[in-house]
């Protein structure tokens, strides 16, 4: 044992002999532990939530301060209607842990789609901060609750940094009908900021998370509620409160699952076109489209086609519009031989085109046209093109071989075939 004196500080560093130290000892295996890459101090999804108690102000706020909350490509909602929520959360599973948030709800719309946006979250839980902000992108920070109940009244103060930021009282009417099962979608901008000086974010996406709330109690409240600022990062008092709209009390049972990267905000690329969709939401598309037709399921393609989206068969100068227009060629391409099976062979993507090779094969069993099947089997080529503008399909064209097509259906004889049968029929005329 070595000792050092170093002010009045005795700093005692124990050396184990040379004869203590075991070559053979093994090597521990941290994988999986605090002490290996990335912070593992939390539970992975799904998160069983049951008996969460929500209290609820729902409060009218200037249309510039919605506005004003809500990140592109977002849309506020068009009344200017806020919630302030306060919970009590308790998951039970995968563990059991209890934790309070209180938290801001927006309105809002992505691509015609309503959801939510929670512009700020606090709790009172690390774990819970940790694991909210680097899976779903919930922009959570620890803070200071205060909280006082006692009958049908609640009183809560949230702090940071020893400034009272949010105060709010509810006081209690009686029981009512709770609704049943509830559907909504959160929206948040998930945002990692690199590690480089000057570097855009290392990761910045507009995700989604669906989710179910079963209500198991309700009671509607009287509510008050007060903002103050705390500069220069949290000016909670630049939005009004004009007036609180309702408020109530709720105890729900849901799920926290795993939610969707809707699209990439990182900045784009010198000389990328501003109107060129992302390509991880060009990439669901294309998915989407191809689990259409991989599944035969036209319901598809409504999410994912324009309502005047053009699909071309060059071959036969067919033109179908729209998802009904998609639907029926779907149907019209099974209806001869419902077996038929198509490989991509390769595929080539470029900002939003897709072009793709591939090979259709199968037996004549049904009908195209009102003939009769001829038993025969067919294998053929071709070439499809898929353009995508402003997040749905806008055209698609297909390009394949007709006559080769017919004459393995037995319909047409081969090329060399119809050039001797020509000359035949030119000697004979002589």
């Amino acid at each position: 044992m070595r000792r050092l004196l170093l002010g009045t500080t005795l700093l005692v560093l124990v050396v184990a002999p040379a004869h203590a130290q075991n070559s053979t000892s093994p090597v521990p295996d941290f994988s999986g532990t605090v002490f290996a890459p990335g912070p593992l101090d939390y539970a992975k999804p799904p998160f069983g939530y049951k008996g969460s108690r929500f209290y609820t102000v729902e409060f009218r706020t200037t249309a510039a301060a919605a506005r004003a909350l809500v990140p592109a490509p977002l849309e506020a909602g068009p009344d200017s209607i806020l919630q302030f929520v306060f919970a009590h959360h308790r998951i039970v599973e995968p563990a059991d842990l209890e934790y309070l948030e209180a938290y801001l709800a927006v309105p809002v719309s992505y691509r015609g789609k309503p959801g939510t946006y929670l512009p700020v979250l606090y709790l009172d839980d690390a774990a819970a901060v940790t694991g909210g902000r680097e899976i779903w992108g919930f922009n959570k920070y620890p803070a200071e609750f205060q909280v006082r109940e006692e009958d049908d009244a609640l009183r809560v103060s949230i702090s940071r940094a020893g400034t009272t930021l949010i105060q709010a009282e509810f006081r209690l009417s009686g029981d009512v009908t709770p609704p049943g099962p509830v559907e909504s979608y959160s929206y948040n901008i998930k945002h990692i900021q690199s590690v480089e000086r000057g570097a855009p974010p290392a990761v910045r996406q507009l995700t989604g998370l669906p989710m179910n709330f079963h209500t198991t109690r309700l009671r509607p409240a009287a509510a008050s509620l007060t903002f103050s600022g705390l500069p220069p990062y949290e000016p909670w008092d630049r939005i009004p409160i004009l007036n609180v709209v309702r408020a109530w009390f709720s105890e729900q049972d849901f799920t926290l699952g795993y939610g969707e990267v809707l699209e990439s905000l990182q900045p784009r690329e010198p000389g990328v076109s501003a109107d060129r969709p992302a390509a991880d939401t060009v990439t669901k598309i294309l998915q989407a489209y191809g689990t259409a037709w991989d599944n035969r399921d036209a319901a598809h393609f409504k999410g994912v086609v324009a309502p005047d989206a053009r699909y071309v068969e060059a071959a036969t100068g067919n033109v179908f519009v729209g998802p009904e227009g998609f639907a029926r060629y779907m149907a019209a391409t099974f209806a001869g031989s419902k077996d038929s099976q198509t490989k991509n062979t390769s595929t080539i993507f470029d900002g939003n085109t897709l072009v793709t090779e591939w090979v259709w094969s199968g037996v004549h069993t049904g009908s195209w046209l009102g003939e009769t099947p001829t038993g025969r089997e067919f294998s053929i080529p071709g070439i499809t093109v898929v353009e995508v503008k402003d997040g749905m399909i806008q055209r698609v064209a297909d390009y394949w071989d007709l006559y080769t097509w017919l004459h393995q259906l037995g319909y047409l004889p081969t090329l060399e075939e119809f050039g001797q049968s020509i000359l035949a029929d030119s000697a004979s005329s002589r």
